[in-house]
């Protein structure tokens, strides 16, 4: 029984081997430089990382979106790419400090709690703090937990229960609306698909800024409006249905949308994918650049260089492909909003490793000034 057994054992080892390689062979490598905020990457996993350097992760290939947390500077703009197998990812956005958050305890005084509904309408609750005269800020909530029958979200510019703008997951629904509370009605300014509902924390948060309201989930931008029916008021959380668990509230100032970028290089070729606040009809032009005019310089242990003592110079450029030489759409227009694409293409068989960095030059729509450009990310090819 053994002996037949034998063949049988030896292909089922060669077949889990070979799954096995097909598996390794379908990762990825991500590596992530920017600021003190969190980036979540969500694709066929979801992975949450935090810090400037955090350690590479290794993901499935597949399509992936990029969220960026709120940081000093502003909060970068959102990503989408495809990623295939043993691909490598360098994604970054310009150093930045963390966010100036006041965080405001569930328990603390100061709380107003506000009840509604009843009867042929669904009970709900409001619980609000802040000065009433607070006009642009961003408010911040995580929330777990609930039922179907949830509705759950966060108060902006709250005056009382029939004047005020939330922003909230009607997990029934199936769906997030930004809503303006203005008498007896409800009127709803923005409304989108919402995620799969599960019990895990999600954070949910409205920033009011002059006329603009934005919101998002898990740091995703999913709904925008202009309304300018308040102008001030406090801010809190709301709910009805099934009752929720709220871990954390807090208040940040507004955000502005900045810029972000990524490169997905496989083998002989590379993607890539950027994200400006800048309005189409600007243009970009891909460019290549050193992080230093001069070769590296030995340091002593407390970080001096031996002879020259100075400091590493700006990013020096090396290339900037104006006449769209280097790949496809390396020189092109700014596309709806704010997207850039470019592929880069490079010889196989190749002597020495090169390291480059990789950004994009923005240009104004009439083509006569170079106004800013997008985070580098390194290359080696």
């Amino acid at each position: 029984m053994d002996v037949e057994l034998a063949p049988l054992v030896r292909a089922a080892s060669l077949a889990c081997g070979l799954l096995l390689g097909s598996a390794v062979l379908a990762q990825s490598t991500w590596h992530v430089r920017g600021s003190d905020a969190a980036v979540s990457i969500a694709g066929e996993v979801r992975v949450r990382l935090r810090g400037p350097r955090p350690s590479p992760v290794t993901l499935p290939a597949g399509h992936y979106d990029v969220h960026f947390g709120a940081d000093a500077a502003g909060k970068p703009l959102s990503l989408s790419f495809a990623v295939p197998e043993q691909a490598a990812v360098a994604v970054a956005v310009s150093a930045a400090n963390a966010v100036g958050a006041r965080a405001i305890p569930l328990d603390s005084d100061g709380w107003t709690e506000t009840r509604g509904g009843g009867g042929s309408k669904p009970s709900w609750v409001a619980r609000c703090t802040g000065p009433a005269e607070a006009s642009s800020y961003r408010v911040v909530a995580t929330c777990s937990g609930g039922g179907a029958s949830s509705v759950c979200g966060v108060a902006a510019r709250w005056l009382d229960d029939k004047q005020h703008y939330r922003f909230v997951w009607d997990r029934g629904a199936g769906e997030l609306r930004l809503e303006r509370q203005f008498g007896p009605g409800v009127i709803v300014l923005a409304r989108g698909p919402a995620p799969a509902t599960d019990l895990d924390p999600h954070t949910l948060a409205l920033q009011v800024d002059g006329f603009r309201l934005r919101a998002t989930f898990d740091d995703a931008v999913v709904l925008q409006a202009f309304d300018g029916a308040f102008p001030r008021g406090s801010f809190g959380t709301w709910s009805a249905g099934d009752a929720v668990t709220w871990h954390d509230l807090a208040i940040e100032p507004p955000a502005a949308p900045r810029a972000s970028s990524a490169l997905v290089r496989d083998q002989s070729r590379a993607s890539y994918h950027a994200a400006t606040e800048l309005a189409p009809g600007h243009f970009h032009v891909l460019e290549l650049c050193l992080d230093r005019p001069h070769a590296l310089v030995p340091r002593t242990r407390n970080g001096q260089e031996l002879a020259l003592l100075q400091r590493p110079a700006a990013p020096q450029v090396l290339l900037g492909d104006w006449r769209n030489s280097l790949g496809q759409s390396t020189v092109g227009q700014v596309m709806r909003e704010g997207v850039i694409g470019s592929e880069l293409y490079w010889p196989e068989l190749r002597v020495f490793g090169q390291v480059v960095l990789v950004r994009a030059l923005l240009v104004s729509p009439d083509g006569e000034a170079v106004v800013g450009a997008t985070p580098a990310v390194p290359l080696a090819f």
